[in-house]
């Protein structure tokens, strides 16, 4: 399996990378299995290293909205960190794709920073896949989550 190591300024992460029948490179962060519409799979070695794991964490906030009351109501605040946005930054620089979670897009639309990251992208599953469980979708290759 191929890695690529890339530094958050602080410590070095190495991340798997996976690649399709076509050649592009896919940094996967996430520890789950994938299968492609391209028919290449995606497994993480047992004694693969999980550093990777809590390198793009979220951190939310929740903020009380008083217009709410009487009743108790928190609007959620969601961030990426300096260190986690300079690690997609350089990731970016190594693969075709840095496939991540539906809540990294979010954020990253959030703090207004969604197109500097244009190789950042989630996964679509294929139309005949979409209403499976997660273990037997297939990722669309022509079709990935902006």
């Amino acid at each position: 399996m191929k890695t690529v190591k890339v530094s958050n300024g602080n410590t070095e992460i190495e991340f798997p990378v996976h690649t399709l029948k076509d050649g592009r490179k896919i940094a996967i962060t996430s520890k789950h299995s994938f299968k492609f519409s391209d028919g290449t799979e995606f497994r993480l070695p047992e004694d693969f290293p999980l550093d990777f794991l809590d390198a793009l964490t979220v951190q939310r906030e929740f903020k009380p909205v008083i217009s709410a009351l009487p009743n108790k109501a928190t609007e959620s605040v969601q961030r990426l960190s300096i260190e986690s946005q300079l690690l997609l930054e350089r990731l970016s620089k190594k693969v075709d794709i840095v496939l991540v979670s539906y809540m990294i897009i979010s954020v990253l639309k959030e703090i207004w920073i969604r197109t500097s990251f244009p190789k950042v992208l989630a996964m679509n599953s294929t139309p005949e896949t979409a209403r499976e469980i997660p273990e037997k979708k297939i990722v669309d290759i022509d079709n990935w989550a902006w």
